[in-house]
């Protein structure tokens, strides 16, 4: 190589076209090789990486031409694309040389500027293809250099960097791969200085996907990435073949691939599951983009038309061809049309399956599931490592090396926590050993296990290191909800009509499900449990076994140190006999707060283990009230320190458990916390609101939570869905089953009173479910506790004129019997001539219904229709009367003779053959009428007395002409009044 005349230039460029050469090469030999060896290993690579990608794509073809029912094989270690495919062994220690030949240094110099202009006239081979918007990509190779040193050598399209290529920094770093409009693109190797290498996926500039970090110590992580950060599964393993193995946030792992002894579980609690609905609360990942923003223009208040410019056109949220001159892909806002577009460049090589099936969100925690979606996104590139990806996101830890470092502490922090090992933890944190939300297999966190412990320390220390105080389990639990499902047994929820129609469908159809063998089975599992379980017994419980003790006769009882002769054992309390003495369940109770108080103070709780159960009934009762305002002391610390009572429907939303509970206090702090009102549960369980149950409670803090949730802003008017359900005195038949008989009544198409007589209705009622009206209004418990929720639900402007199963709220109260309820309503604005359905006609019909004349005495049943009449009732409102094909319009004397003729068996038996009931109902019945029938007549003069008296002389006139007139029903109304003013 002496000059531009030795002709060395054509053979070197004939070996290496991307080889940069000067015409004079005098000191620039060493250089050239240099070049040339470097350009050797670049090529080398890239055609490596294009028959990986080759082979890839072939594959892919192959598996999406099988049936969809098989999975892919299992990748050997080595196979797909690695650090090892790229560079083996061999290539590493050695590199191909090949000798040159002999040159001719005698070349003219116009043979040397001939083969010049030749070579640069030639056309090389140019790859071509398309992008997504059907643009031309030609790739051709050139070099770039820019002033600080960094130079790129590979290939270019659209005067960026676009295909394979080699970009070295003048730091040392290194990468060799794939681009896309100058970003590295697509798969790669990234080498540093110190001999460090990644080898995987990158996306925009960033790592992103599966890939293998290698470190100089020996060290390798094997996993899947996101914006340069471990972020999903992945495996570290160690020189020792020690594995790290689980899901990885960054450099830490946040959830494992083990199971915590003692970790909390639903399936623990099998008396709720009535509540769970998992159909209705299942959420699957889709690979839809949807905008960053949600622009709703009707709830938006403060909408304008440039918001929909903002990030969903694509024209105006970014100057045309940015890309050219800026590439900050880190700053500037990503619209759709840009990642569709790159990741049509990512994934197109990749075939996904039209029957695939869709992936459940396994856990709802809101960094899970983003971790969830990147998974998802990748789910076709696991074949790009060597672990079992799907083994590590199911949680099976089986087949890989022993545990490494990093899961060992993990495990110790989870464990440490629920010993309450507060130096221990705070040494973990405090280096950055594991992460605080770090979780087992199931979701267990640490934060969990302290809380379920009473560690309010190691809460606080958790938390002020930046463990997530909502995060869930993979049932869904937050940290909350498991400490309030311990607070809230089950067998302390109250008993309401609210739920009556829940609970005996479900016993309903576990009675058919369940066979007697297996309730033996779960009968005897649960009092093993009962026996065995660490949870003291309810204080409620314990209560209920005094007040049963109470009344046993009053004998000696020996205790366990005495023995038959009554003589005095070796017990701890020697000389004293024991004698029955009857403590009334409040003194027990009493003894047993004060007693909780003692063993709070001098923290002797936790110590008494199992021996809590083998004292006696007043310990235990101090027992159970420790270690529920222990319960209650950590419930107000996570709310304090920002635990969401909403972000946990499992079973069911925290609140609800406060309410079925009737404790005031609890929902009180739950709603101060943030706690939503507009909750419900499922479908399944007829939508129920709490202000139904509040409603439907019968104590007094029924009335104080109806309260609190009005002030909270709960709907008073919200609907169960239980539309399709009948009204429980509806469905149960009467004593002489009258409700389907036919009436032996005589009707003749009667078109009933005139509008003169009457004011019509100007309502139109709206039928659907329940309301809390309707609830309370239904209540049979307490009546006066019945009457102060509907108050409180009246003065939030409840709406009194709705139905429900035909029922207004006004005559749910009259069938209860309930009159309070009555003057409630009726001063809260209730229409007593509202029209009701399903052969219901009015309030007043509901007084006289047979299906409710048992709640309530003759006389109560005659004030209740003097309070309507005088709230403006119409006596002479018009009920329509229907009868298999017969049909008349009458009055409420009409409807009672109507109801009274369907029961055969006081209309054709004698009074002497009569019981001595149905001789009481006859009587009641026949009262009733008299009453009814002198009421409607007096409502008649009434009337007539405000008309004018000329009118009425003329009409009296008319009616003298006429002779002849339909034969009119004695109903009580019309035998009265001549034919022709039926007409008018």
């Amino acid at each position: 190589m002496l000059g531009c005349k030795s002709g060395v230039k054509n053979l070197l460029s004939e070996r290496f076209p991307s080889l940069i050469v000067w015409h004079c090469a005098n000191h620039r030999l060493e250089l050239s090789v240099g070049l040339a060896q470097l350009t050797s290993d670049t090529t080398t690579l890239i055609e490596r990486l294009r028959q990986w990608e080759m082979e890839a794509m072939e594959e892919e073809e192959e598996m999406s031409s099988q049936n969809d029912g098989t999975r892919k094989k299992k990748n050997k270690p080595g196979d797909g694309f690695s650090a090892n495919n790229l560079f083996s062994r061999e290539e590493e220690s050695e590199i191909e040389t090949e000798q040159i030949p002999a040159v001719d240094y005698e070349c003219g110099e116009e043979e040397e500027r001939e083969d010049y202009e030749k070579e640069s006239n030639e056309q090389r081979d140019i790859l071509v293809e398309d992008d997504l918007n059907n643009n031309r990509i030609e790739y051709k190779s050139g070099v770039q250099e820019w002033p600080d040193g960094s130079c790129y050598k590979g290939e270019f399209s659209f005067d960026l960097k676009l295909g394979y290529g080699e970009f070295a920094w003048d730091n040392g770093e290194r990468y060799i791969g794939q681009f896309y409009k100058d970003h590295r693109h697509g798969k790669g190797v990234y080498f540093w200085p110190n001999g460090s290498r990644f080898t995987g996926s990158f996306y925009l500039n960033r790592k992103e996907g599966y890939g293998t970090m290698e470190f100089t110590d020996g060290k390798r992580f094997q996993g899947l990435y996101k914006a340069d950060e471990r972020f999903g599964p992945g495996i570290e393993t160690y020189p020792d073949d020690r594995q790290d193995v689980g899901l990885w946030h960054r450099n830490h792992i946040i959830k494992l691939c083990t199971e915590i002894h003692e970790h909390f579980t639903i399936s623990d609690f099998p008396e709720l599951n009535i509540y769970f609905d998992s159909e209705s609360k299942e959420r699957y990942i889709s690979e839809e983009s949807t905008s960053m923003w949600d622009l709703n223009e009707e709830k938006d208040p403060f909408f304008y038309r440039f918001k929909r410019l903002l990030l969903n056109d694509d024209n105006y949220t970014l100057p045309a061809n940015m890309y050219i001159y800026s590439i900050d892909a880190d700053n500037l806002p990503l619209t759709q049309s840009f990642l569709k577009e790159f990741d049509f460049q990512y994934f197109k090589k990749r075939k996904h399956t039209a029957s695939e099936k869709p992936w459940h969100v396994t856990n709802t925690t809101a960094i899970l599931v983003k971790m969830q979606k990147n998974i998802y996104k990748y789910r076709h590139c696991q074949n790009e490592i060597d672990g079992d990806v799907n083994a590590i996101i199911k949680g099976n830890r089986y087949g890989f090396a022993p545990k490494g470092p990093k899961e060992l502490i993990a495990e110790e922090l989870i464990e440490k926590s629920a010993e309450g090992d507060y130096k221990r933890v705070y040494e973990i944190l405090r280096d950055n050993l594991a992460h605080p939300d770090i979780a087992d297999m199931s979701g267990y966190t640490a934060l969990a296990a302290a809380a379920l412990n009473y560690q309010e320390d190691i809460i606080n220390l958790l938390l002020d290191c930046g463990a997530n105080v909502n995060k869930c389990s993979d049932e869904g639990l937050s940290t909350l909800s498991m400490c309030v499902i311990h607070y809230f047994p089950a067998e302390g929820f109250h008993p309401n009509i609210a739920e009556r129609n829940i609970f005996i469908k479900e016993l309903e159809d576990v009675l058919e499900e369940m066979s007697k063998e297996s309730v033996q089975s779960e009968i005897s599992q649960l009092s093993e449990a009962s026996t065995n379980a660490t949870t003291p017994v309810s204080v409620e419980a314990l209560s209920f076994s005094v007040e049963k003790t109470e009344f046993v006769p009053d004998e000696e009882i020996k205790s366990s140190d005495e023995t038959d002769n009554g003589e005095k054992g070796s017990g701890t309390i020697c000389g004293i006999y024991n004698y029955k003495i009857k403590i009334s369940p409040e003194t027990m109770h009493h003894g047993a707060v004060v007693l909780s108080q003692h063993m709070l103070q001098t923290h002797s709780y936790p110590d008494t283990g199992d021996s809590v159960h083998q004292e006696g009934t007043l310990r235990k009762m101090a027992a159970s009230l420790t270690e529920q305002k222990k319960r209650m002391s950590i419930i107000k610390v996570l709310l304090r320190r920002g635990a969401d009572p909403n972000i946990s429907n499992i079973p069911m939303h925290v609140l609800f458990f406060a309410v079925k509970a009737a404790d005031a206090e609890a929902v009180c702090i739950l709603l101060e916390a943030g706690a939503r009102t507009d909750i419900r549960l499922p479908t399944r369980l007829r939508g129920v609101a709490p202000l139904h149950i509040a409603a439907a409670l019968p104590c007094v803090e029924g009335i104080v939570i109806t309260e609190l949730l009005l002030h909270a802003a709960a709907d008073p008017d919200v609907r169960a869905e239980d539309e399709k359900d009948k009204f429980r005195l509806d469905k149960i038949p009467t004593k002489f089953d009258i409700s389907e008989s036919v009436s032996f009544m005589k009707m003749n198409n009667e078109t009933g009173p005139p509008k003169h007589y009457y004011k019509e209705c100007t309502i139109v009622p709206e039928e659907g479910g329940r309301t809390p009206l309707h609830i309370a209004c239904e209540r049979e418990d307490n009546l006066t506790n019945a009457g102060k929720v509907i108050h409180h639900l009246l003065n939030h402007n409840a709406n009194p004129n709705v139905l429900w199963s035909g029922h207004s709220p006004l005559s749910l109260a009259i069938a209860s019997g309930n009159e309070q309820a009555v003057a409630e309503l009726l001063a809260g604005g209730a229409d007593p001539n509202l029209p009701l359905s399903q052969s219901l006609a009015s309030a007043l019909c509901a007084i006289i219904n047979p299906a409710y004349e048992q709640n309530g005495t003759l006389a109560t049943k005659i004030a209740l229709i003097d309070s309507l009449i005088a709230a403006g009732a119409e006596m002479l409102m018009p009920i329509t009367l229907i009868d298999e094909c017969r049909t008349a319009v009458g009055t409420v004397v009409d409807y009672a003779y109507f109801k009274y003729y369907q029961d055969k068996r006081l209309l054709h038996t004698p009074l002497h053959s009569l019981s001595p009931v149905e001789r009481d109902t006859y009587a009641f019945r026949r009262k009733m009428l008299d009453f009814l029938s002198d009421r409607l007549r007096g409502c008649v003069i009434e009337k007539e007395k405000q008309w004018d008296e000329e009118e009425l002389r003329k009409i009296k006139i008319a009616a003298d002409y006429l002779k002849y007139g339909p034969k009119m029903l004695n109903l009580g109304f019309i035998v009265n009044f001549p034919p022709n003013i039926w007409g008018m």
